[in-house]
């Protein structure tokens, strides 16, 4: 029911990623913005698997917000059976980042105020996140 739906490639070992989560957090706590994580394994050899794992949990929300509370200490375990069952989707995401030409991650996707798509590569500067946080019109 949220007023603003924001999309971000997010890799699980991304500092930026991290930030632009922490940053949007009070937007998300307070029930205005729902970020939606689209999950890519494309930084490092760890991020695949780490990426997988937290799709193939049994609670995927959960292994999320693990990975994020675990951040600064390499982020959440890699757990073989929820890896086996994540990995497609994950490779589909990758697959998916490719295609739209997406360099880097986060890459931010929301639409503004007059229901124009945005994009956003990278962590976003104060100004530019309240923008995009309240849905309104870039000058």
């Amino acid at each position: 029911s949220a007023a603003t739906i924001i999309y971000a490639f997010y890799d699980p070992n991304c500092p930026y990623c991290q930030a632009f989560r922490e940053a949007a957090s009070p937007w998300i706590q307070s029930g205005q913005v729902q970020l939606r994580h689209i999950l890519v394994g494309v930084l490092t050899p760890s991020s695949l698997p780490k990426a997988a794992t937290i799709l193939g949990a049994a609670n995927p929300h959960t292994a999320y917000m693990q990975n994020v509370a675990q951040h600064k200490h390499g982020g959440i375990a890699v757990q073989e059976s929820a890896r086996i069952r994540g990995e497609p989707q994950v490779r589909a995401n990758n697959q998916l980042m490719q295609k739209l030409g997406v360099p880097a991650t986060p890459a931010i996707y929301y639409k503004d105020a007059e229901g124009r798509l945005r994009k956003h590569l990278g962590m976003p500067p104060a100004h530019t996140l309240n923008l995009m946080m309240e849905g309104i019109t870039q000058p």
